[in-house]
């Protein structure tokens, strides 16, 4: 496991290391595309501290855990996209352990197979904390036969917070389709679209760019 320090800004379009154990001060933006590769990922984020984590996962078979712990006054946006064909599991956890910690987690995916698909994405806030912020937001298109299951959990300890989630499993709009077809784009193309479209809405235009390129 490699053991890394991120301090004041940063921006990197790499692949991150199969385990890596992360400690953030100042503000760091990782934009991560990983493709066959598990992830397992340990981010202690320390006071006043922020976080941008984007990851794009391109793949057959997969397995990630990413395991996040908030500090006082410190902030975590982390968005998640797949696309997969393979068995796909997903596992984040967020524990808030201080006050004024904001938390955000954002998953979208396309499941192109007939293999099973699971998001579990546990936040938890602890006993005595105030003023903290935790939302959990996941979205999966189904195009296989494949299973989708989706479980978002909110484990919080105290009364002085916002705690919101959300699960949708989905197929492409009709309407989408059909409004796109009305245009002259063929079928296909509307549906590469719409599909584009969903797993790239919850990135920045950077690393939409860098996404594009291999979509």
């Amino acid at each position: 496991m490699n053991n890394i320090l991120l301090a004041d800004e940063l921006s990197s379009f790499k692949s991150l290391d199969i385990k890596s154990k992360l400690t953030i001060d100042g503000k760091a933006i990782i934009n991560s595309i990983n493709y066959e590769k598990d992830l397992d990922l340990d981010i202690t984020i320390n006071k006043g501290a922020i976080l941008v984590l984007n990851l794009f996962n391109k793949c057959k078979n997969k397995n990630v855990d990413i395991n996040v712990s908030l500090n006082e006054n410190s902030k975590l946006i982390l968005a998640c996209s797949f696309i997969t064909d393979g068995v796909y599991n997903l596992n984040i956890n967020t524990n808030l352990l201080s006050n004024n910690a904001i938390s955000n987690v954002y998953v979208r995916g396309i499941n192109e197979g007939n293999n099973d698909v699971k998001i579990k994405m546990d936040g938890k806030i602890d006993k005595d904390s105030k003023d903290n912020i935790l939302n959990e937001y996941a979205k999966v298109i189904n195009k296989g036969t494949g299973n989708i299951v989706i479980i978002p959990n909110l484990l919080v300890d105290s009364c002085n917070v916002e705690a919101n989630h959300g699960a949708a499993i989905c197929k492409i709009s009709d309407d989408d389709l059909l409004y796109l077809e009305s245009k002259g784009i063929s079928n296909e193309k509307a549906n590469k679209l719409l599909e584009d479209s969903f797993i790239l809405s919850i990135f920045d235009e950077d690393f939409k760019g860098k996404i594009k390129e291999i979509l």
